[in-house]
């Protein structure tokens, strides 16, 4: 589930090969990358590849679980590891 807010900057994708790409800008730009995302068991569901990358900590690092008033509108949020995605050891 997309957030329902106005912000440019916020970019909406839904494959694997658009976050590494976003990743790889990140790293290109040296600024922070952060994932939100709602309703992690629709994704799971819906999106199981990006479920399972957003869940690798070689890249990615949860640092928040906002909760919201039922469990479809929980949020998790997600940092990029910067520079993990070129050195996965």
């Amino acid at each position: 589930m997309f957030p329902l807010i106005y912000d440019p900057l916020v970019r909406q994708v839904l494959t694997v090969e658009e976050y590494k790409s976003l990743m790889h800008e990140a790293d290109a730009r040296n600024v922070p990358l952060y994932v939100n995302n709602g309703f992690l068991a629709g994704v799971k569901d819906r999106y199981p590849e990006i479920h399972d990358f957003l869940a690798d900590e070689r890249y990615f690092e949860c640092v928040a679980t906002l909760h919201g008033t039922e469990p479809m509108f929980d949020r998790t949020v997600y940092r990029y590891r910067s520079g993990s995605l070129s050195n996965p050891d």
